[in-house]
């Protein structure tokens, strides 16, 4: 974890352990539409995202419905589908919405979830997205915005 940590900072970053907060303060800002206008949901980040984990679940059956299968399948949370549930409601129809989810996951959920972020400061999302959109770039954002709320 440390040498994650260096390596994130030298990337830019600030210190882990302030990220949660300081997102949470700025989850309504207008940086995630702006981020979510620029993003195609092409789904590339969490493909080669080493700590991305999202899947679904299809059941698969024979014409005659005697023989089935039930195979898991790799997603992502930029997919519209992703966010669709069991009645049909898809809770995350707009793109800025499902980008922030992912960045919130990464830097947020994952610490309430495992205690630790769920980025590893790799950079392959960065090189594979068609709207080269830097992750670090978004966070550093977003904490220099929470921090310019609190001077006010």
């Amino acid at each position: 974890m440390a040498a994650v940590e260096s390596k994130i900072r030298e990337q830019g970053l600030p210190d882990l352990t302030r990220i949660n907060g300081k997102l949470k303060e700025v989850f309504q800002a207008d940086l995630w539409r702006e981020y979510g206008r620029q993003c195609l949901s092409r789904g590339k980040c969490n493909f080669v995202c080493p700590t991305c984990r999202c899947f679904d679940v299809y059941d698969v059956s024979s014409f005659d419905g005697k023989v089935g299968k039930r195979i898991r399948v790799w997603d992502s949370c930029h997919f519209l589908s992703f966010t669709r549930v069991a009645n049909g409601e898809v809770f995350r129809k707009e793109r800025p919405s499902r980008l922030k989810q992912r960045i919130y996951h990464k830097y947020c959920y994952s610490i309430d979830e495992i205690g630790n972020v769920s980025c590893v400061g790799c950079g392959r999302c960065i090189e594979v997205c068609p709207a080269s959109i830097d992750i670090r770039e978004a966070v550093s954002r977003a904490l220099n915005l929470a921090q310019e709320v609190a001077v006010r």
